[in-house]
């Protein structure tokens, strides 16, 4: 089985490899402590920088050259998504309800829309995410 750092050989080992980062990173998150009021900002920071480690462990799984264009798409839409995650926590601890509000709109597109993407790619594990 090649390593999620090495090129890969075929879509499917592609796949494969991505969604692996994908299913460990959520399970991460899913192993966090349920959000309370008193600790969503700290809760939404730990979200950020899990899925921020896995957009870095993604850049390393080398998409076969036609979905490759679509690949960078697809990450750059969820690393938008933590820069959003982080305003939010910010917005939120600055008592900016209104500001985290019209962030977390966008996020939630965002949101949906890197889950459309990910299933475009087969990374069935990622639009889950």
């Amino acid at each position: 089985m090649a390593a999620a750092s090495s090129k890969s050989s075929s879509g499917s080992t592609f796949v494969r490899n991505a969604n692996r980062q994908c299913a460990a990173a959520a399970a991460r998150v899913m192993a966090l402590p349920p959000a309370k009021k008193k600790n969503v900002v700290s809760e939404l920071r730990k979200v950020a920088s899990i899925v921020s480690s896995l957009v870095a462990n993604l850049r390393k799984v080398k998409a076969p050259p036609a979905k490759a264009a679509a690949y960078r798409t697809f990450l750059a839409t969820t690393q938008k998504q933590v820069a959003e995650a982080r305003a939010v926590a910010s917005a939120l601890q600055a008592h900016q309800t209104k500001k985290a509000l019209a962030i977390l709109k966008t996020a939630a597109q965002d949101g949906a829309r890197s889950d459309r993407q990910a299933s475009a790619l087969g990374l069935s594990a990622c639009a889950k995410i």
